[in-house]
């Protein structure tokens, strides 16, 4: 039987919605010129967020949070926001360092589209979050000025179940594969089995 494990992180996602060190840029679509509240249907938003331990500027870097969302509801971002796909990467001030955890959801706009808590989900993850499974809970923590988040989808509450492989099924996995006998499906179970 595999034993899981339950884990509560808490961190703050630094967002800059303008001027030149924008994070998140919006590059396909209306609302061009970082009106975020004016992407339509369709628009494509690339984001590469600082990650940190705490709301302050000058609180400890964790590591960071990119990737990019679609505008999916016919209506804009107001009608639905954006379906985003993201990844934390945790790095050298975190206890996770070289570790990730991949995202996916519907999130907005604070305070223009669906409002928060904005709820996604975790699916999967890398090194110390491998096999990770669960959900993330986004929302904004403070509006440091117009336009600039102190982590637009703040306080991130990641909750997640890391599940250990049972020592036998893994033996019997690796026998297979050491001795030839397997298909390209069971090198895909054991590519995601190995260390």
């Amino acid at each position: 039987m595999a034993e899981t494990e339950d884990l509560h992180l808490t961190c703050y996602t630094h967002e800059i919605q303008d001027g030149l060190n924008a994070s998140p840029k919006l590059n396909a679509g209306t609302g061009q010129g970082g009106d975020l509240t004016a992407a339509g249907w369709g628009s494509f938003v690339v984001f590469d967020n600082i990650v940190k331990e705490g709301l302050n500027e000058d609180s400890k870097t964790l590591g960071k949070f990119s990737g990019w969302g679609v505008v999916t509801s016919i209506g804009g971002i107001p009608a639905g926001g954006a379906q985003m796909s993201g990844q934390f990467d945790f790095g050298e001030g975190s206890e996770y360092n070289g570790s990730s955890i991949a995202v996916t959801g519907t999130v907005s706009v604070p305070g223009v589209g669906p409002p928060p808590p904005w709820e996604r989900i975790i699916v999967g993850g890398t090194g110390k979050f491998r096999g990770c499974k669960g959900y993330a809970i986004a929302q904004p923590a403070a509006q440091a000025r117009p336009l600039s988040w102190h982590f637009q989808e703040a306080t991130l509450s990641i909750y997640c179940m890391v599940f250990t492989v049972d020592k036998r099924i893994f033996q019997s996995v690796r026998h297979l594969v050491e001795s030839k006998h397997y298909n390209s499906d069971t090198t895909g179970i054991v590519g995601s089995l190995t260390k």
